[in-house]
């Protein structure tokens, strides 16, 4: 009686396939890209992603081996000008009929010759405009290119894949993980003082109220630099204890950037001042409303328009330093009679 699989076995055998199976993924969105790239047609990757995935499942069933796109037959595809789905139902057809009639005759074609096509099809699919653009104006996407075609070559396919995929992640979270916080102040110039950055545009400040404008994602990786821009503010501008803080972006923030707004709130209130939230999207205003940050700041404190966040700001502002401030450049500053220089 022969021994059945143990269950160490399967348990082996899980990561080289959840390799197989992010390689295919992979290799087929590239694949599809590049011929899309081509064509101008859109791709929709969950649906391809689901397709791939059923047909792998159902082939499971009858030991078949992984699927995936195959880059010469969609290549050779393509350069043929085939349009619909119904082209790869011909192949399969035309593929069945010679591995069952002519398939003894193929053993006699060149491996050169085939090479040959396969390369042919392959240089046909390579956009040296594009490359050409991208070594102009990219240094990282460049390095991505050149690091993935040097392990392609050196190495093989798949890992090259990895290494892109990789470098890509590394880039993108080296990107957001330094969000740039821009201090703004209202602009005279424009209708309705549009809120601009002070350094660009050399616009006062007013000595007591910062405003300060988050220009990047807000989530787990760039707290800890947000955080210390704040610090950082805390002691190059310490007569700005009240913060307006902008929030722009898609409205993602996440449970640390909430802890932190909580945590940066008890700071400027242990400092005599107060941080007020000023919302893009709705989307940030439930999210924060969840995380339970109202609770921590007070409603009164978290607003989604510049107007009513400044009229509820500029009032618990000091009186007294108002007085003898110049900049008065809210309309809702105090107005004093011997200060107030611009009506």
């Amino acid at each position: 009686m022969r021994p059945g699989p143990s269950p160490r076995a399967g348990r082996c055998a899980a990561p080289g396939a959840l390799a197989i199976g992010v390689v295919g993924l992979l290799e087929a969105m590239s694949v599809a890209r590049a011929l899309a790239s081509k064509s101008g047609q859109m791709i929709d990757g969950n649906r391809e992603f689901v397709g791939q995935g059923l047909s792998n499942i159902g082939g499971a069933f009858f030991q078949c081996y992984p699927s995936t796109f195959s880059f010469t037959r969609s290549g050779v595809n393509f350069e043929a000008g085939a349009k619909t789905p119904l082209s790869m139902l011909f192949c399969v057809a035309f593929l069945a009929a010679i591995l069952l009639l002519v398939a003894p005759y193929f053993a006699e074609v060149p491996i050169a010759g085939m090479a040959g096509v396969i390369m042919l099809v392959a240089w046909r699919l390579i956009n040296l405009r594009e490359i050409a653009h991208l070594i102009r104006h990219s240094t990282s996407e460049t390095a991505i290119a050149l690091v993935t075609f040097a392990t392609t070559v050196i190495v093989d396919l798949e890992f090259s894949i990895y290494v892109g995929v990789m470098m890509s992640l590394f880039l993108f979270l080296r990107r957001t993980a330094s969000p740039i916080i821009a201090i703004s102040a209202p602009d005279p110039s424009t209708e309705g003082r549009v809120i601009r950055s002070a350094r660009l545009y050399h616009l006062d400040e007013c000595p007591q109220l910062m405003i300060a404008m988050l220009e990047g994602p807000f989530y787990f990786g760039t707290v800890e630099a947000i955080r210390r821009e704040f610090r950082r503010f805390e002691l190059e501008r310490p007569s700005q204890k009240h913060v307006l803080f902008s929030i722009a972006g898609s409205g993602e923030i996440d449970l640390p950037a909430a802890e932190l707004l909580v945590e940066q709130s008890e700071r400027r209130k242990a400092l005599g001042g107060a941080l007020h939230i000023k919302l893009l999207t709705l989307t940030s205003f439930e999210k924060l409303a969840r995380f339970e940050v109202f609770k921590s700041l007070g409603r009164d404190h978290i607003h989604l328009s510049k107007r009513d966040a400044l009229a509820r700001v500029v009032p618990d502002v000091d009186p007294e330093i108002c007085r003898t401030c110049k900049a008065r450049i809210f309309r809702e500053c105090p107005k004093f009679p011997e200060t107030d220089r611009k009506g």
